[in-house]
C-alpha cells in the first residue's frame, strides 16, 4: 500500500527533472536522496531515547 499511494507524485516530480536536467542529473540527485535518506534513518534515535517520536520520524523518512 505505501508504494501505491506515495509512488506517482515523486515520479511526477523526476518526470520535470529529467525533462530539463537530463538522465544523468536526475540519477544523481535520486542516488543522492536515498542515500541521505538511509543515512538519517540509521541515525534516527530509538524508542527508549525520543519515545513516540522515533516511529513517527521513521515513517516520515521512509515517505521522502
Amino acid at each position: 500500500m505505501h508504494d501505491f499511494a506515495v509512488g506517482p507524485k515523486p515520479s511526477a516530480a523526476f518526470t520535470r527533472i529529467v525533462d530539463r536536467a537530463g538522465r544523468k542529473k536526475a540519477m544523481v540527485v535520486s542516488l543522492t536522496m536515498m542515500g541521505a535518506v538511509s543515512l538519517a534513518i540509521g541515525l534516527l534515535p530509538g524508542y527508549d531515547s525520543i519515545g513516540a517520536a522515533a516511529p513517527a520520524g521513521l515513517v516520515l523518512l521512509r515517505f521522502l
